[in-house]
């Protein structure tokens, strides 16, 4: 078993934040076959997604964000 922390944020809706995980996950699991790396880009979105109200807003601001990678 490990462990994965992830960071501190002021949440405002968590609405979304699993079906967000899930979705990168797969993506990047499928891209790069990196089980660790690709659980700890998922998490990252997920959690920051939580800071944004609304479901819609929240997809945007991950696109936008992943978009500038």
């Amino acid at each position: 078993a490990k462990y994965f922390p992830t960071s501190k944020v002021k949440v405002k809706d968590m609405t979304g934040s699993g079906d967000i995980f899930r979705g990168l996950f797969v993506g990047y699991f499928l891209k790069t076959g990196d089980f660790v790396n690709s659980i700890e880009k998922s998490l990252y979105f997920a959690t920051k997604s939580c800071e944004v109200e609304g479901v819609d807003a929240s997809i945007n601001e991950i696109r936008n964000v992943i978009s500038k990678l």
